[in-house]
């Protein structure tokens, strides 16, 4: 680690703190919508195009 830390020219406690903290809200949307579309995806067995899961999205599950 010691090694990767000084090649890329951060301290080894800064790059700990930067994996720890905790995620940003919009981070966390983004991988909840993605799920949803996935699965969204995965039912229509492929078949879906974006208007068809945007209005799934919205009608089925409530998201704006």
């Amino acid at each position: 680690m010691k090694q990767c830390a000084r090649v890329l020219g951060v301290s080894s406690q800064g790059y700990y703190k930067y994996r720890l903290r905790p995620l940003a809200p919009t981070t966390m949307r983004r991988e909840w919508l993605t799920g949803i579309i996935r699965d969204v995806h995965v039912a229509s067995r492929g078949t879906y195009g974006y208007r068809r899961v945007h209005a799934e999205l919205t009608q089925a599950h409530g998201v704006l």
